[in-house]
């Protein structure tokens, strides 16, 4: 399978390119739904581009990287000349039904955070397939493996409930590494004081259960330095995140089976004053 048309221009058909760059391959095609995004990416890999509508070449496998909401547009738009290729797509939440039109179709969807300036090497990454027969599941394992040795067959069901796992582990675990930021920024303290405890505290996560190594006021019962962090949330930002930080407290508390003294109204913490 060394063919490759691969639609879409953003951040995980850029990955993508740049993976199959450093790894040899030359028969790559780019289409997209704006021609010139196409020209721009293929350029920079010295691979070659087409416009969506056109009719496509020869290839042996069609990876489909463009968001969830137009996979289904972009999929019945494609034209394609070997009718034996491999079409699949990179969207974890979605069923490879989507591609139902075509007759050998699955889903190859590599876990990890990508942007399109700073590339990702996939040889760290697992990586996720499915197939509607198991000749389309054998040779996607194979191409993945080409990749990375982390290599997971898994069904929509276990995939979405994979995907909310990450939400949970990177999406918002990086929406607080923010709002520490800001609140370290706003306190005229350097935010490097924190490096170590975040690399800590990842570092730690990776070879234990994180439950089993919680700390912090909430775990603690700790009302009167709640109550102070509690007042300081709501004066900065305007309260903007003021029962974000409730919310944890509390989720941390009821985890760990701890009284924290306060009541609970409207779903949030409130002191008892």
């Amino acid at each position: 399978m060394r063919r490759i048309l691969i639609v879409g221009a953003g951040k995980m058909a850029t990955n993508l390119c740049y993976n199959l760059h450093r790894r040899g391959w030359e028969e790559v095609w780019i289409a997209n739904r704006t021609y010139k995004r196409a020209e721009v990416l293929a350029q920079h890999f010295g691979y070659k581009a087409i416009g969506l509508d056109q009719v496509l070449p020869e290839v042996d496998l069609v990876v489909i990287a463009v968001r969830d909401d137009v996979l289904r547009d972009v999929a019945d738009r494609l034209r394609l000349q070997a009718h034996n290729a491999i079409v699949v797509h990179t969207a974890a939440m979605r069923p490879i039904a989507m591609l139902d039109r075509f007759a050998r179709c699955g889903l190859f969807y590599v876990l990890g955070s990508f942007s399109s300036e700073r590339y990702t090497d996939f040889a760290e990454l697992p990586i996720v397939v499915e197939g509607n027969s198991e000749a389309v599941v054998g040779r996607l394992k194979a191409l993945a493996l080409e990749f990375s040795e982390r290599v997971y067959e898994l069904d929509l069901q276990q995939r979405k409930w994979m995907h909310l796992a990450a939400v949970w582990a990177n999406n918002f675990t990086n929406h607080l590494l923010g709002i520490s930021q800001r609140l370290l920024c706003d306190a005229s303290i350097p935010e490097q004081i924190m490096h170590p405890i975040i690399r800590q505290t990842f570092e730690r996560a990776l070879v234990t259960d994180p439950r089993d190594v919680q700390t912090g006021p909430a775990l603690r019962g700790d009302v009167e330095t709640l109550r102070m962090h509690r007042r300081m949330m709501r004066s900065w930002q305007g309260g903007s995140y003021a029962a974000l930080y409730d919310l944890l407290s509390l989720s941390i508390a009821r985890t760990h089976g701890v009284s924290l003294q306060l009541t609970s109204t409207g779903g949030a913490l409130s002191e008892e004053e």
